[in-house]
């Protein structure tokens, strides 16, 4: 089974990861789901919901955004996908300077740093 790591950070769009997650999971992917703060409150303003509301669904396992030792954050760890929807200006510039001080970039990273590719959609 495919396993992807989604993050959502405070960029708006919010939907567009929710639907990214829900879509993944319709076509039988594993997601391990990765909220920033900015992207939960994000997720109450657009959609009414909450992280857990959406880590309660079956094949999503909700990672805790300052835990650098989640397995999504290791190189050695390997994922189909990376990718991180929406992606906010402030992340995506992390990114590129190779900044990992929170699990979304560090997953990203990692993704990057392995044969995976990273996507950000902003």
């Amino acid at each position: 089974m495919p396993e992807a790591v989604v993050a959502i950070t405070g960029a708006s769009g919010a939907q567009y990861g929710v639907r990214l997650v829900d879509e993944l999971l319709g076509a039988g992917w594993q997601v391990s789901l990765i909220i920033t703060s900015a992207g939960a409150i994000n997720l109450d303003l657009e959609c009414g919901i909450t992280p857990h509301d959406i880590g309660e669904r079956d094949g999503v396992t909700l990672e805790d955004n300052n835990n650098l030792a989640a397995r999504s954050a290791s190189g050695s760890a390997r994922f189909d996908a990376y990718v991180v929807c929406p992606a906010s200006g402030t992340t995506v510039g992390k990114i590129a300077a190779g900044i990992s001080d929170n699990l979304a970039t560090r997953s990203a990273l990692g993704g990057v740093e392995g044969e995976t590719q990273a996507h950000c959609s902003p």
